[in-house]
């Protein structure tokens, strides 16, 4: 009864644009699923996870309290579905629906979705996908989780201008504890005292809570970052963050797992250009002699066997809604 297209607002934000289809939707790789309870009204689930520094999970439940019979359509074009959750900040959702009409890139069965078009998007915002680059740190983003915002890097600047900084842009770093003064996390938080090693890959940068924002985050006032990318850039291999307040520091490959977030993209070029599966595969087995941990190699791996699949949905979460 929810097919369709549908206009998103909420208190914060919005409007987006999303298409149901049998009650389900798809944000960036993501599926959803609408289901009803015992009175015929709908919820869904959106998962929450977040490693590294974290290591919490939380299920934000989404949910209408319209009631829509058996048989019934819902909402006509023009009306709307009213929703609440349990995070503050997307207390009252509200659903426009357009139309009745079914996503461009349906097939019929189920919601489908290329690597190049987003169901979730802003009504006047074109999306532009990460780019990479082989040979140089500057102009890559690296992200967790798949996931672009979510305590991302984004090295921005160059050799001689070096620019970089972390993203908690992502609507899922709402639930992450506030900074000691309760004021927000900003959205972009910049390394200061970076230094950058060409010839062995090596970034260092500074996260010095107290020096910008006259405040700590969780009691520790500076994070020190010591990382070492692969030869090609397309994953961390090793490194630290040492944070003020704690005898141990996070390890990278081990506690912090990052990809660059153009890999999905840098993988279809190579599938494009092979001849063979093995030659395909021998871009994975590269990746362990080039030290790659056991759960790089996981995320490595799971994006490449997607490809490999020819998986029309993309893995990534680039927040391009945001």
């Amino acid at each position: 009864p929810l097919d369709g297209k549908w206009r998103v607002n909420w208190e914060s934000g919005g409007p987006i644009e999303i298409y149901v289809q049998k009650h389900c939707f798809n944000c960036v790789g993501i599926n959803y699923e609408i289901t009803l309870d015992d009175k015929h009204r709908p919820r869904f689930e959106w998962p929450l996870a977040a490693r590294g520094f974290f290591r919490q999970q939380r299920t934000v439940v989404q949910r209408s309290n319209q009631q829509i019979p058996p048989g019934a359509r819902g909402p006509s074009v023009g009306e709307t579905l009213e929703w609440s959750t349990n995070l503050a900040s997307f207390a009252k959702i509200v659903w426009k629906r357009m139309s009745f009409e079914l996503s461009p890139q349906s097939d019929g069965r189920r919601l489908r979705i290329r690597p190049d078009e987003f169901v979730y998007r802003n009504a006047d915002f074109q999306p532009q996908l990460p780019p990479y680059f082989a040979t140089s740190i500057w102009g890559n983003t690296f992200c967790q989780m798949y996931t672009v915002g979510l305590a991302s890097y984004h090295f921005d600047g160059t050799a001689g201008e070096p620019l970089a900084y972390i993203s908690y842009e992502h609507p899922h770093t709402d639930v992450w504890p506030a900074l000691d003064n309760g004021e927000k996390v900003p959205d972009r938080v910049p390394f200061r005292n970076i230094e950058w090693d060409p010839v062995g890959r090596i970034f260092k940068g500074d996260i010095c809570w107290e020096e910008l924002y006259n405040t700590t985050w969780m009691g520790e006032d500076m994070w020190h970052y010591e990382i070492k990318f692969d030869p090609k850039f397309m994953f961390i291999m090793s490194g630290t963050c040492t944070r003020s307040n704690s005898e141990e520091p996070h390890q990278f490959g081990r506690d912090l797992v990052y990809v660059n977030a153009a890999l999905e993209s840098v993988l279809r070029g190579i599938r494009e250009t092979v001849t063979t599966t093995g030659e395909y595969l021998d871009v994975v087995r590269k990746w362990r002699q080039d030290g790659a941990s056991g759960p790089t190699l996981d995320m490595l791996g799971e994006v490449s066997m997607r490809v490999l699949d020819n998986r029309a949905e993309s893995m990534f979460d680039f927040n391009l809604y945001r």
